[in-house]
């Protein structure tokens, strides 16, 4: 059986068709739970009425963000392998029948397959973007470990959504979701997940659809730069605990990995400062942030020094606020003029 967790927290006008979706494969052996995290647009009474089928599950709790509710998900799951769902996507109609043949063929601890980016933007879709590692087939952990840098680049480390977990390798080494993240908490489950793991079986082709509202702002969770640096920290602790059973003969191997971890901080105060903040105290808050973080400093020592510097780790580690609130504010800009050129351009291509 393959249990699929879905949080529902004010998704009344999505949920029926991500639950469609995940049985509109006709594959049987499933099950569905609806995790309500405390919705108050009648959610909760819809994911009731959705309960009345066999095959689905329903459990109120008071609301407490993604991370919670899967792991209210994870507790009540009875299947040999867990999947996540969120209350506004879709997965595609053979996507439960391709994981299961997988798993039946392998017992891969774990299956990973491509997914689809559809960014909307006051109900129009902008544009489709697929993000799937190219090869299909068993790798094992040593495999995956060299192939640390690419797997993140094809989003196959990233999100949870785009993949099925054994169940019982989860609740065996207390693999939950850290409650305490607002952004990167599915890369933190997978990494640590992966110390675990002998074998994933990848397939290609983009099963999961993730719809992106082009105004939501998930930034916004992080209260302040220091929340990004915390964030950081804990993606970098895992996935050098990852790479702790390495020799020092692997260094070049695993410097992409480490560079991997510490862009991870860059992309976070970048997309921090761009979407919430370009006050020149916060600047500075987030680079006193970054030069306090033992972490950070750990990553730095074992960068293989490879890998080009952007601008913005540049002007952070020289302290340069100015030229970062410019970088900042130029990113905006261009950003805000292609929302004005796209529609344009949508149309005269129509």
């Amino acid at each position: 059986m393959i249990s699929v967790i879905i949080p529902v927290y004010n998704g009344k006008d999505t949920l029926l068709r991500c639950v469609e979706s995940v049985f509109g494969g006709g594959y049987g052996n499933v099950e569905i739970i609806l995790v309500d995290d405390g919705s108050t647009d009648g959610s909760a009474e819809l994911c009731d009425k959705l309960s009345a089928d066999v095959r689905i599950k329903t459990l109120h709790k008071q609301n407490g963000g993604a991370s919670s509710a899967r792991n209210a998900g994870i507790a009540q799951a009875r299947g040999e392998y867990i999947m996540f769902v969120d209350c506004d996507d879709t997965l595609e109609p053979d996507t439960l029948a391709r994981v299961g043949s997988a798993v039946e063929e392998t017992h891969a601890d774990m299956v990973i397959f491509g997914m689809r980016f559809d960014y909307y933007r006051k109900g129009r879709l902008e544009r489709s973007d697929v993000l799937s590692y190219p090869k299909d087939g068993v790798m094992n952990r040593e495999q995956m470990k060299a192939e640390f840098k690419p797997l993140f680049g094809h989003n196959s480390l990233s999100s949870v959504c785009n993949k099925a977990f054994l169940r019982d390798m989860v609740i065996k080494n207390g693999v939950l979701f850290n409650e305490k993240l607002r952004l990167y908490e599915d890369l933190d489950f997978t990494l640590r997940f992966l110390m675990y793991a002998d074998s994933s079986f990848f397939i290609s082709k983009p099963l999961y659809n993730y719809y992106i509202d082009g105004d939501a702002r998930e930034i916004s969770r992080l209260a302040a730069p220091e929340g990004v640096v915390v964030n950081a920290d804990a993606i970098a602790e895992s996935i050098m605990a990852l790479k702790a059973d390495e020799t020092e003969a692997d260094t070049a191997q695993l410097g992409g990995a480490y560079d991997v971890a510490h862009s991870v901080y860059m992309q976070l105060g970048f997309r921090y400062l761009l979407l919430k903040s370009a006050r020149m105290n916060d600047i500075k808050r987030l680079c006193k942030a970054y030069s306090g973080s033992e972490s950070l400093k750990k990553l730095k020592a074992r960068r293989t020094g490879k890998s080009e510097r952007s601008r913005f780790e540049a002007y952070v580690e020289n302290d340069k606020y100015a030229a970062i609130r410019l970088l900042v504010l130029r990113k905006r800009f261009r950003r805000s003029l292609r929302s004005l050129i796209n529609p344009i351009l949508s149309m005269i291509r129509k």
